[in-house]
């Protein structure tokens, strides 16, 4: 059940358009969930994103899965210059802004400073894996959150006023205050549970 789960997850990413610990690639997103369908205990709850450019055109997907200990966060990009991609989860579920500030900081429910897993003074939950994309265009990352919640609870991804994926311009270099020196925000998407 537990494999279904995480491959139903990716394989409704692809019909889309295709402690913190996390792998990224270059690849597929089935890749991603066969490699890492052990990390999910019964996954609870799922929400989407499509994060699209200022011009509409859709650049990356993500799909979170929650299992009442911890959320995964697989994160695909499509279309794009090959290089490494900084993508978070910011604290507002809203892209209306052209500049995508409208969706606010990272989130940071735990009100640390900016880093990754490994940083002794803590980290903002949305700081995500950064995602290499390859010559072909694509590339994915695959995240996993712990010390938070889903919804209704402290540390909680869904509050009233939602959450949104950003996919920045540049990579994060995890100790620069408060984005990690990532550059723009180049796509925004508004989660969506389902």
């Amino acid at each position: 059940m537990k494999s279904a789960g995480i491959l139903l997850a990716a394989g409704t990413m692809l019909a889309l358009g295709a402690s913190v610990t996390s792998c990224a690639s270059t690849g597929s997103m089935d890749e991603a969930a066969a490699s890492d369908e052990e990390s999910l205990g019964t996954v609870t709850d799922r929400a989407y994103a499509t994060a699209e450019t200022p011009e509409g055109e859709a650049v990356a997907r993500a799909v979170l899965a929650w299992d009442g200990d911890m959320i995964e966060v697989t994160a695909q990009l499509q279309d794009m210059t090959p290089g490494t991609y900084a993508v978070h989860l910011h604290e507002t579920g809203d892209c209306s802004a052209s500049d995508f500030t409208s969706a606010g900081g990272h989130w940071n429910p735990t009100n640390e400073g900016h880093g990754f897993s490994d940083a002794e003074d803590g980290f903002h939950k949305g700081d995500l894996k950064n995602v290499t994309v390859g010559a072909d265009g694509t590339g994915y990352s695959v995240t996993l959150v712990s010390g938070v919640s889903w919804d209704g609870m402290a540390n909680s991804l869904f509050d009233e006023d939602g959450a949104a994926l950003i996919v920045h311009a540049h990579a994060d270099d995890y100790m620069t205050d408060p984005a990690g020196d990532a550059g723009p925000r180049r796509a925004c998407g508004v989660l969506q549970r389902g």
